[in-house]
Order: C-alpha cells, then structure tokens, then sequence
C-alpha cells in the first residue's frame, strides 16, 4: 500500500471520478493494494459506500468478482449478491481482472 500521500490520492481519485467504469478500475487498484498490504477491512470502511453506489452491470463483469467480495465483507448482503449474480452471468469474469497495481 502507498504511503499516506499516496492513500490520499486514491482516496481523491475514488471521489472525483464519476464515471462507473473508471470509479471502478480505481477501486479494483486500491482494493487491491489494500489486500497485499493487509488493510482490506480498512479499504471496504472506507469506500463501501462508492462500492455500493456503482451499478452492478454486464460490463463491468470483470470488476464483479472483486466488488462482490469487499461488499459481502464489508456487511452489504444484498449489494453484493448484485455483483455476485453478474459475476454467475460471466463465468470468466474473474480471469479478467485487472492485474494488480505494484
């Protein structure tokens, strides 16, 4: 995980970014580098709510995997259950997500 500029800036692009399928290459990154650097309880507080405001669309499949996860442990059942149903519809959904920043 970046140090606390770097966080800073995530957390900046996280919110000023709109559009849902750059939000979620955005969190896909920091999600993440949350996992690797053991902080992924910490990621899902903070953004759970962006996370849960990105639709839940085919195209973005490839994001559903990862979204679906940090929701579910984050306690929004049924946002994830959204996610988790795209990721059903695509069964490759997981092989094509992002690699991870690093």
């Amino acid at each position: 995980m970046p140090g606390p500029r770097g966080r800073a800036l995530l957390y900046q692009a996280v919110r000023n970014v709109t559009a849902a399928p750059a939000q979620a290459e955005v969190l896909s990154r920091v999600l993440a580098l949350s996992r690797a650097a053991g902080r992924a309880d910490i990621a899902v507080r903070v953004f759970g709510p962006e996370l849960a405001a990105i639709a839940a669309t085919p195209a973005l499949a490839w994001f559903a995997p990862q979204a679906g996860a940090a929701l579910y442990a984050g306690g929004a059942r049924d946002a994830a259950a959204r996610w988790y149903a795209i990721a059903r519809q695509d069964p490759d959904a997981v092989t094509r997500q992002l690699p991870a920043a690093g």
